[in-house]
């Protein structure tokens, strides 16, 4: 008896394994599940780098375009130069609307 109260309470006991064999099979669906989360949430994070990033550049090019509109109406001769500025203009403007979406995203 005494022995037997010795291996029940105080000996070590081997950590129980789980026989289950449904639930082993959900558990290891889970896993891969958590793996394709964590893949698509590092994707997303990507893509909103990826976003951020054309957005800035959307933004230097309307500034840039913004600028070139600004010098070609200052030093415009010809009538010519002025129709192309209202062009680069439209190309500004547009530029500046995507940075704006892209940073609204």
């Amino acid at each position: 008896m005494k022995q037997s109260v010795v291996n029940d309470w105080g000996g070590s006991k081997q950590p129980v394994e789980e026989e289950n064999k449904e639930f082993l099979e959900k558990k290891e669906k889970l896993r891969g599940l958590k793996e394709q989360l964590t893949d698509a949430s590092k994707q997303v994070e990507t893509l909103v780098k990826a976003q951020q990033d054309m957005g800035d550049t959307m933004g230097a090019l309307g500034s840039a375009f913004i600028k070139l509109t600004k010098f070609e109406n200052e030093q415009a001769i010809l009538n010519t130069q002025r129709l192309r500025a209202a062009d680069i203009k439209s190309v500004a403007t547009a530029s500046v609307k995507v940075c704006r979406l892209f940073r609204e995203w």
